[in-house]
């Protein structure tokens, strides 16, 4: 599919075409003049044109899953599209900035059940990775059960929910709509991705390993699943295999950072995977790298530590340990059951980080 949106004041000009990708033929194409007003049954008369031109018949569940968005406002769609594009981009800012859209969606539209569902989603990220505000966590709940009310059977509503609940520690309900996210939509990346950091967060490793693969086999252009699975693999001494995905991870990763070279996430992740790839040298380039972007995040200083832990800077590796370990975050019971930490963990130093956060 691809296509191309030319906005001009209140007119949109919209060229779409449909490409058969083995052998480069244009299957159907055409073109919309539209009003911004019309949007919506603009992108409804698209889809069923492409179904059309495919000679497929929709199921009941495909037939509601291409419908108009839950809003007739144009504003609040834009203010929803955006904030997902914020979210994509990841790190604090854009987080904080996914959020604002959201609110503002919500805004135009207070029942808008997709723009709480991107609340509470980005405020989760926000949390897990950057934030330990313990304040972050009621926001998201209520957003999520906003979402909830508003669209029951959205996939997003129920990843929402998931990890409202997985933030409160409350795995066991989370589970339940992760796996509803999953009957709704089996493509979506977020439900495998989010349900195997939970499994991380309870130490239930092979069944974090099958959500990541899933998670690759729905998004093949994402490099976080492969560099996460690198550590897990090991850990069960499955060496081959952690080798394989290390080297798919890093391939990814550098594409992404052709196009996105301060990301501190991608150069922090794959630090790890060069390690196992005998690139120590590279791994430290990128680790400092990242961490003179952002160089006070958690979750840049957490795979810090773990690359400081596997070259044995056992004392490097407890500092940052000791400064990310704060009242509230999320990384601690993914540090307990990361096995990246295993040295560290007979260490007088370490038990003493750990028995101060706990108190």
């Amino acid at each position: 599919m691809d296509g191309s949106v030319l906005k001009i004041g209140d007119q949109l000009l919209i060229n779409s075409q449909l490409i058969d990708v083995e052998n480069g033929f244009v299957l159907w194409s055409d073109q919309y003049d539209r009003k911004m007003k019309d949007i919506f049954a603009t992108q409804d008369e698209i889809a069923h044109n492409i179904t059309h031109a495919l000679k497929i018949t929709l199921s009941p569940s495909e037939q509601q899953a291409i419908k108009a968005p839950a809003t007739e406002q144009f504003l609040a769609y834009d203010y929803y599209l955006r904030g997902w594009d914020f979210i994509y981009r990841f790190g604090p800012k854009n987080l904080n900035l996914a959020r604002v859209m959201f609110q503002q969606a919500i805004n135009s539209d207070s029942e808008y059940g997709p723009a709480w569902a991107g609340l509470a989603i980005s405020t989760a990220f926000l949390h897990i990775y950057y934030d330990p505000n313990p304040k972050l966590r009621p926001q998201c709940d209520q957003a999520s059960l906003k979402a909830l009310q508003h669209t029951p059977d959205l996939p997003e509503s129920c990843i929402a929910r998931a990890l409202a609940l997985h933030i409160n520690n409350q795995f066991q309900d989370a589970e339940i709509y992760f796996q509803r996210s999953i009957e709704l939509n089996p493509n979506r990346f977020e439900s495998y991705y989010c349900f195997a950091r939970m499994r991380i967060h309870q130490g239930r490793h092979r069944q974090a390993i099958e959500l990541f693969e899933k998670a690759m086999e729905v998004e093949p252009d994402d490099y976080q699943s492969p560099l996460l699975l690198v550590g897990i693999y090991n850990g069960l001494g499955e060496h081959e295999k952690a080798h394989k995905v290390a080297q798919q991870g890093v391939e990814i990763a550098q594409s992404f950072l052709k196009l996105n070279p301060n990301d501190a996430r991608a150069l922090c992740l794959s630090s790890n995977a060069w390690v196992e790839l005998g690139e120590t040298e590279k791994a430290r380039d990128w680790v400092l790298k990242a961490i003179k972007i952002d160089p006070e995040y958690p979750a840049t200083l957490y795979n810090a530590a773990c690359f400081y832990t596997s070259q044995g800077e056992y004392d490097k590796a407890l500092d940052v340990l000791e400064k990310i370990l704060k009242p509230g975050t999320s990384l601690w019971t993914w540090i307990k059951h990361d096995d990246d930490f295993k040295a560290l963990r007979t260490m007088d130093r370490y038990q003493h980080i750990t028995d101060k956060f706990q108190k």
